[in-house]
Formats: structure tokens, sequence, C-alpha cells
């Protein structure tokens, strides 16, 4: 526990362009603020692991093969592994929020918001569990 305390210690920065979510309902903002959180704690973990020699799979099991399969390019790597692991964390974050205002079907589809240009939504249901219905949903 006091290595995963040391590795808190990077300071990572969440900047959003409220130009670009205006217009979008609550639940969506929320759902952008809990993607965004996402990336922003696997990035410290994943500074943190390089500068104290830990290995990130420790903390993120298989991470280390998404980026070795998407490059260096951080933001592709990270959607995948959200994508394939953590759509659920999303939907229960959402829930906790939002209680029964929503369908279950309609929280998966939030949660999707954002992840919807990867390889786990393109092979719908290979690597996530997705209703038929929210493939159609836009956002």
């Amino acid at each position: 526990m006091e290595d995963l305390k040391r590795f808190l210690l990077v300071m990572i920065y969440i900047i959003i362009d409220w130009e670009e979510i205006k217009n979008e309902c609550d639940i969506q903002i929320i759902t952008t603020l809990l993607h965004e959180g996402l990336h922003a704690f696997i990035e410290n973990l994943y500074l943190a692991a390089n500068k104290y020699n830990k290995n990130i799979d420790d903390y993120f099991p298989n991470y280390q093969s998404y980026l070795n399969q998407y490059g260096p390019n951080y933001g592709i790597a990270d959607h995948e592994y959200l994508a394939a692991h953590w759509i659920q964390k999303i939907v229960d974050g959402l829930k906790d929020i939002y209680g029964n205002t929503f369908t279950d079907g309609e929280y998966l589809a939030f949660a999707w918001q954002g992840l919807r240009n990867t390889d786990a939504w393109a092979s719908f249901g290979q690597i996530c569990q997705i209703p038929k219905e929210t493939k159609s949903i836009q956002t």
C-alpha cells in the first residue's frame, strides 16, 4: 500500500473543453468526467510505475500489451483498455449517481461514449458483452 501512496504523488491535470460539452446533458458530462478521470488514473500509475521501476501490469493487468499493440499513443491504448476492461466500472459509477433513473442498456450506452472508435466496440461482444441495442445508439 505504501508503494501505491507514493505512486499517487504524480500530478496529472484534466483539461475539459467546456465549449465541446456545453450542450450535453448532465449524465453525458458526468460520463466524460469519469472517462477522463480514468485516463488520469491510468496515466498517473503508468508514470509512477516507470519512475519507481514497477510493472504497470501489476496495477492494470495486460496494460503493457495494449501499449505494445497500439504503439506509443497512450490515448489509443487507454481507450482500448477502458473499452475492454472498465466499461462496467463506468456503468456502476453512473448507477451510483443516478440510481434507477435509466435502464441498464441506457447506462451501458452512456458508458461507451468516447469509446466507440475502439476495436472492442468494433468486435461487438468478442471482448465485452454489449447488448445489440446499444450498437445503434449515437452520442
